[in-house]
Parts: C-alpha cells; structure tokens; sequence
C-alpha cells in the first residue's frame, strides 16, 4: 500500500513524495492522474494558509510480466518459426487448432504469473459464444453481454478508485487495492460488445466454437488491437489458406 502524506508551514513549500519522482503540491493537483494521487484538505493554519493534506491513493497492483514483444528473441527466433512450421505442417482443421493452441500460448505468456486471467478470458469467450447464437433480436440478452463486459471492466479499471473515494467521503482510510488487469481485457471486451450488437442486428453468429475462440484470441491482435469485426473475418475463419504472400 502506498499512503503519501504532505505537510505545508508558512515558511517551507513541501514536496510530495513519489517513488520516482516528486512533484510540488499544486503539481499534485493539477496533475492529479499523472502523479497518481488524490488530495484531501483537513485543516488551515492562520486562517487563510493550508497546514496540511491527506494524499490517498489506489493501490497499484503487482507488475504483472511483460507479455510477448513481437521484437523479442523468444517471439522472433522460438514462438513464431515454430507457430508457422506446425501451421504449415498440419491438415485442414488441424490448421484452426493450432491457430487456437498458439494464441492461447502467446497469451499465456504474458500472464504466466495469473494464470486465472487465462480462464477468465476463456469464460468470457464461451459466455460470447453463447449469448451470441440467441441474441438476435433479443434486447434482454443484448443488455446482458453488455452490461456484462462493462461492468468487469468498470471492477478492474475503476472500482478500486471509485471505493477508495467513497472511503474518503465518509471519512474512512482508504487503502483498496486494484485486481491485475488481464492482458488486453480492454480490446476484448469492446470486441465482445461489438460482436454481440452486431449479431443482434442479424449478423451471423459463428457456429463453431473453435473458430470463435480463434476469433477472440489470435495473437497478433490480443494485446495491442486494433478490434476487430466478426463479418470482416468470417471466411477466414471458415476457410483459412496458405498464399505466397502470407498466411490470409
């Protein structure tokens, strides 16, 4: 936990402690998301000159590794000729397997230290599978999936934020700590809800759950995008082939 207290006089302007930096105290409040803090007046000297401030902050959850850089060695000269050979190497269905096997690994990858965001992404991914093969026309279903991936990631992105305000409100420490977010959970739940309101308006549902796994977690798009479109990848999902040019 990380508690940061600051404290002015009349003679001495304080700084506020930073684990890599430090910044003055109107630096703090103007930038309040950059240095991570929130500012709270308790008390006035003289009348007129702040004595002091309470500084609470979210807790940062624990680094979570890096996940696979595509200009690492371990992507460039292990994962990708090996991804490409077995690719390359197997037969027909065998192909969108392994394109779902060697995605699951680059994730797995960069939370090898959480593996239950791996399982988290996987539920999700069934759930989405489900919902999006009776969704259409159905708006109770559509606000499910929707209010479903908006509010996980309001409790990964925002929750520990917003109840650590709340603690202050009423006068309580604040010291909630926010979960580890899941690699790429922003792009896969805006994908999701998109794929979700598309099927609703009558788009064709993916049939098979293999292909829509590939279609959530194909690794060059996991961790950094763009979002994708369902429609845009269907008859490569449905027919993937081998070109000269690269792998469609």
């Amino acid at each position: 936990m990380l508690l940061f207290f600051v404290f002015l006089s009349p003679h001495r302007r304080a700084q506020c402690t930073h684990p890599t930096t430090a910044h003055s105290v109107g630096e703090c409040i103007a930038h309040p998301i950059r240095t991570g803090l929130l500012l709270r007046k308790f008390s006035f000297f003289d009348g007129n000159l702040l004595a002091g401030w309470t500084v609470i902050t979210v807790n940062p959850s624990r680094e979570r590794p890096e996940p696979m850089s595509f200009s690492s060695i371990e992507f460039l000269f292990v994962f990708l000729p090996c991804f490409f050979l077995l690719y390359y190497l197997l037969p027909g269905q065998g192909k969108m397997l392994w394109l779902l096997v060697g995605s699951l690994v680059f994730y797995g990858w960069g939370c090898r230290e959480t593996p239950w965001h791996l399982g988290l992404m996987a539920a999700l991914t069934v759930v989405h599978y489900l919902l999006a093969r009776s969704i259409r026309g159905r708006r109770g279903l559509l606000v499910f999936g929707l209010v479903l991936d908006f509010l996980l990631l309001f409790c990964f992105k925002y929750a520990a934020f917003a109840g650590n305000q709340l603690l202050m409100l009423l006068g309580l420490p604040g010291n909630l700590t926010a979960p580890p977010m899941p690699l790429g959970l922003s792009f896969f739940l805006f994908q999701a809800a998109a794929y979700l309101i598309d099927c609703y308006r009558g788009q064709q549902a993916e049939t098979s759950l293999l292909r829509c796994g590939v279609f959530f977690f194909l690794f060059p798009h996991t961790a950094s995008g763009p979002i994708l479109r369902q429609s845009e990848m269907a008859s490569q999902l449905q027919s993937p082939r081998v070109t000269v040019a690269g792998v469609d």
